[in-house]
């Protein structure tokens, strides 16, 4: 663009100017609150609703359910603190029971394989048939009675090992139970 033609554009530009109408824009007073100044307000706010004269059956009833909340955590917090112990108990218990019937197992394996062996090295010594069938035999009936009288001692240990396990369990019911019929 050439020197004339920017001359001739202002120009035209300021005879725009001075033919349109002054019209002045007047911006809304508004007035700006600090934050300080806000923060102030919501609180006298509050301090009017406080102030506020409640009825008095809504004030009690409010206290009222206010400390029924507190005895119901405090409940909570009781119960939940003896299920913890409850369940600390049974879980040892039941390990120790468990180790001690993995123990009786194992004794009893031993037990049966060692006589076994035994019989075994019985029966290569025998010198004839008849006395081999007869050492079977009674080798037969010692087993069958030492397998009753081992089935019959784990039998009783599971079932003393369950007591054991699940007796705190029941005693725990049972006082969760009246505690409940007491409310």
């Amino acid at each position: 663009m050439t020197q004339a033609e920017t001359q001739v554009k202002a120009t035209k530009k300021t005879s725009r100017k001075a033919a349109a109408p002054k019209t002045e824009t007047v911006a809304p007073k508004v007035e700006t609150v600090e934050a300080t100044t806000k923060t102030e307000a919501k609180k006298d706010y509050i301090m009017d609703m406080n102030a506020f004269n409640m009825p008095e059956a809504f004030k009690n009833m409010f206290d009222a359910n206010n400390e029924t909340f507190k005895k119901t955590v405090e409940n909570a917090k009781t119960v939940a603190s003896e299920a913890t112990d409850q369940a600390e108990t049974t879980t040892t218990t039941l390990y120790k029971t468990t180790e001690d019937l993995s123990t009786k197992a194992f004794d009893m394996f031993k037990a049966n394989t060692e006589s076994v062996f035994s019989q075994t090295r019985k029966l290569m010594g025998a010198t004839t048939p008849a006395e081999a069938f007869e050492m079977t035999t009674a080798y037969a009936r010692e087993a069958v009675e030492t397998g009753i009288s081992q089935a019959k001692d784990f039998s009783e240990a599971v079932q003393s090992s369950s007591q054991a396990v699940f007796e705190p369990v029941k005693e725990g019911f049972d006082k969760a139970v009246a505690a409940a019929a007491a409310k």
